[in-house]
Formats: C-alpha cells, structure tokens, sequence
C-alpha cells in the first residue's frame, strides 16, 4: 500500500496549485460532493460614502486544508478596505497573499493551514471583505475559488457571487448579449395592464350673450359632445407551468447527467434549476428540462424568455440550446444555440408568434463536451401571449 504523504509535505503544493491557476475545478482528485462558496449577503444596497462587509462563506467541505479566493468588483463604484481571516478557518494560518488592489478591482487572499492543524470538514466563513461605497451605480461581486485538499488536491464546488447597488441616480446600461443571442426585456407594464383611459375633455356650452337692448337673441345650441376614444392595449397571459422551479410540477428533466432542483442560487423564489455538471465528469452529456405548451391561433404576440446563470472552469466547446418540437409527431422546428460566461444572471429571449396554433414541446439545455465543469442555473422561464385563442 503506497505511504500516505504527510500533511507538512502539503503546504508547497498547495501554493504550487494556485501559482500555476489550473482551471477550477478541473481536477479529478478527490472531491467534496455538494461543497458551495457563496457570497453572503448576496445582494447589498448601500448609501455613497457607507463601509459594509461581505463574507466568502463555504458550505459542506470536506479536507479543506488551503484556498485561492478571487473577489473582482467594480472600482469606480466601490473601494476595497480590508480582508480578513473568517471564523472557519483556525488561528494558525500561513497567509500567502492577502491583497486589495483597487486599480485592478480585486481582493485576493490565499490561504493555508500550518501543521499540525486538521483539514477542515463543515460549513463556515472563509473571509470577510470590507468596502466603502464610492459613486451611485452597480457592481457585480465576481467570485472565483479554488479550494485544495491535505494532498494538494482540488476540492469541486459551486460558486456563487454578489451584487451591491449604491443609491443614487445612475443611468439603467441597455443590456448586451453573446453574438447570436437576442436579449430584451418584456414590456412587464403592459402584461395584463390596459392603459390607462383617457377622459374626456369637456366641451363648453356657449353662454348668450344679453344686450342692453329689449330683442332677445336666438338661444344657442350646445354642440354634441364627442365620445372619447379608448385605446385598447392587449391582454398578456403567461403560459407556462411552474416558471421558477419553486415546485416539483410540469417540467420533464433529461439528459445523462439530470438536471436537479437547486437552492444554492435563485433569481426569485427560493430555488431553481441547474443544469449540466458541477464536478469533473469524463463524459460528453446533454442536460434539459422540457414543457408542452399550446400557443393559442389567435396569438399577436408571444415571447419566450429566461434568465441563466453561468458557471464554467474554462473556455471549452460547452453550450446552451433551446429547442422546439412539434408535439403531435416530435418533429424538430427550431433549435438556437450560443454560450455566455458571464456570472451573472442573463435575460435570453425569443419569439415564438410563429407558431400560434400549435402544441409544441419546449426544451431548454446545456450540452458539455467532458473536458472541463460547466453548470448552468435557470430562472423564470415564461412564454407571454397577447390575444385570444
């Protein structure tokens, strides 16, 4: 039986690991199944000028013995102050690196544990990080981690970042999508919201006019009043069943790697669905989730539209896809496909009018090649129909 190696011959390799920035969690080593890095809270709201504090929380880990943690912000609307140690981890620690770098936006800390200390097992926060609220606006807190074993070995886990809005009058950005991609967002005031009646603008009766005269002049006739003409502004109804994962009804999950209800990241609600892999898997594999819906004959408009949230090791040849079947013989309409990177939580909308009358099977999924870990979360997916059927 090989010798164990001991934990003291650990330290340099972990620093070796996060020196060389092999893609995270790409190793096949052992794993802690389930293991999260969230940031908590996960949405902060903040006045200009305000310091406040966020935690790199880990949950479920198991021989946690060093960590990389990479949290990139935004440093024209806030400013890095301090990182610290967290509760989790032991008073003897070697802090490797332990930097603010507000030109650059990013807080570093890398970390390992000095002999004789145990690997780590449990829940608990890594680090904290303190800003201060520069300008009005928003930023995005991008989290990136890389957790290793006793044996210098990379531990798999979800990642999840952060958001801060500081108030104050910024400009909304016009929303940007991947090459191929069509992305809005939907007139929410106009679904099933008619507008508003415009009223009537009365019209003045001719007062007569009397003269110092005896002759009575002829009365005047009041000119008929217009009716007023109202606009008409389309009902909206929402076709599908179960739009944000919050229970276990209508949607058909598929694929060699199923996709599986998560709690970990949400857009509304408490949960939503994942799809592909959030471990090395060796294998090339399809994640979907499917709904049947009718699109009603007398549609005049119908838009599809989903927000996802990506998380990948690397650039590999993984992508998302939505399909469209005809339910009646399973024939192929359409299918689109592209890939975002960005962590964060991506609007994708398409047009459906097309297919008004029609029964259609409606699959959404994340095809991986197996070369790297790609995961992909899914939130309120709606199909908004104006018109009757």
């Amino acid at each position: 039986m090989p010798k164990r190696r001991t934990k003291r011959g650990t330290l340099a390799g972990l620093f070796l690991i996060a020196a060389v920035a092999i893609p995270l969690l790409a190793s096949t080593g052992r794993a802690a199944q389930g293991t999260q890095v969230v940031v908590v809270p996960a949405s902060v709201v903040v006045d200009p000028g305000e310091m406040f504090t966020v935690d790199v929380e880990v949950h479920d880990v198991v021989d946690l013995y060093g960590l990389d943690i990479r949290l990139v912000f935004d440093p024209t609307i806030l400013e890095g102050q301090d990182v610290v140690a967290g509760a989790f981890l032991p008073h003897t620690v070697f802090e490797a690196s332990r930097t603010v770098d507000n030109a650059a936006g990013e807080v570093r800390y890398v970390v390992a544990l000095m002999p004789p200390s145990t690997a780590l097992n449990g829940s608990g926060v890594l680090a904290r990080v303190t800003f201060r609220a520069r300008s009005p606006g928003s930023s995005e807190l991008h989290l990136s981690v890389m957790l290793a074993s006793d044996l210098a070995e990379a531990i798999p886990a979800e990642v999840s970042g952060g958001s801060v809005v500081v108030s104050g009058d910024t400009p909304t950005p016009s929303p940007t999508g991947p090459a191929g991609a069509r992305r809005a967002f939907l007139p929410i005031v106009r679904r099933g919201f008619p507008a508003p009646t415009p009223s009537p603008t009365p019209t003045q009766t001719a007062t007569p006019s009397v003269t110092a005269t005896p002759t009575v002049t002829g009365s005047v006739t009041p000119s008929a009043t217009p009716s007023p003409t109202v606009s008409v502004t389309p009902q909206y109804q929402q076709l599908l069943v179960n739009p944000s994962f919050e229970t276990d009804e209508a949607w058909i999950r598929q694929g060699g790697y199923l996709p599986g209800y998560s709690v970990s990241r949400a857009r509304s609600g408490l949960r939503s669905m994942r799809l592909g892999i959030v471990a090395p898997y060796p294998l090339e594999v399809y994640s979907s989730v499917q709904q049947t819906v009718d699109i009603p004959s007398g549609a005049t408009e119908a838009l599809l539209s989903f927000y996802y949230f990506p998380v990948s090791s690397s650039d590999d040849s993984d992508y998302l896809y939505v399909v469209l079947y005809r339910a009646s013989d399973h024939y192929r309409l359409r299918t689109v496909t592209w890939m975002e990177r960005h962590q964060a939580w991506n609007l994708q909308t398409l047009d459906l009018l097309e297919y008004a009358g029609q029964q259609i099977e409606l699959r959404l999924g994340l095809y991986s090649d197996g070369q790297g870990v790609t995961a992909v979360y899914l939130d309120d997916v709606e199909l908004w129909v104006a018109g009757s059927g």
